[in-house]
């Protein structure tokens, strides 16, 4: 081949080779910028993300700090509640302590001033224990120191005695027939001794009498006298 004919070809493929380095590096040039919008784009909108982030934990941070004043002061209104819940169930206390002293007070006053009376099962078993020992005569006296109220004991026992059967000589209402320290006395003859030891255990056991009961032996040995004194004194 001669040479003006390769002289040509290494011209045309000199300038073919000048355009494709011209076309390769316009490639790389508006790749690039291509890129970096891309990448600018994508950094602004991460700025953007960032900085909503930013406020949101501000927010987060400004609702926590509330939340914990809150907090704080419903701890302290919990701590004077509290408080005043001691204070009061303190006083609760204090005022269970004078009920309770002031119910046993008037337990204790009702005992005192309550009359002492035989109730009718009370008379049923006296009746009972009466009839054991026959229906022989019983006196049963009452000190006018007893008022009323060792009357209307009387009255009870009269009805279990007259129930059994029992003629009763002598009521009498004596001035000088007290019992010494109050209560229920018996005076009895030797012939009667047991029953009037029955009778005073039973008074002693529905709590009409103490043990023992007061009583003296009397010259007629089948006397038996029940003598209804005053109410005792409360101790």
């Amino acid at each position: 081949m001669p040479l003006e004919v390769w002289k040509s070809v290494f011209e045309i493929g000199g300038v073919a080779l000048l355009f494709l380095t011209f076309v390769s590096g316009a490639g790389v040039v508006l790749t690039t910028n291509r890129l970096n919008e891309r990448q600018a784009e994508r950094l602004r909108e991460f700025d953007k993300q960032l900085t909503d982030a930013k406020t949101e934990l501000v927010k987060q941070q400004g609702r926590a700090a509330t939340a914990e004043i809150e907090l704080n002061r419903v701890a302290n209104t919990a701590g004077a509640a509290n408080e005043r819940a001691a204070k009061l169930e303190i006083e609760a206390a204090s005022q269970r302590e004078r009920a309770a002293r002031a119910e046993k007070d008037l337990l204790e006053l009702r005992e005192r001033t309550a009359w002492r009376r035989l109730p009718v099962d009370q008379q049923y078993k006296l009746t009972e224990l009466l009839k054991k020992f026959g229906t022989a005569p019983i006196n049963l006296n009452v000190s006018a120191a007893g008022g009323q109220e060792a009357i209307t004991l009387r009255d009870d026992i009269m009805v279990a005695i007259t129930s059994a059967g029992i003629q009763m000589p002598r009521r009498e209402l004596m001035l000088d027939a007290n019992v010494p320290g109050g209560g229920i006395g018996i005076k009895r003859g030797q012939n009667r001794e047991a029953e009037a030891e029955a009778i005073a255990d039973f008074f002693i056991s529905v709590g009409l009498a103490k043990k023992p009961v007061p009583g003296e032996m009397t010259p007629d040995a089948s006397e038996l006298t029940i003598v209804v004194g005053s109410k005792p004194a409360p101790k």
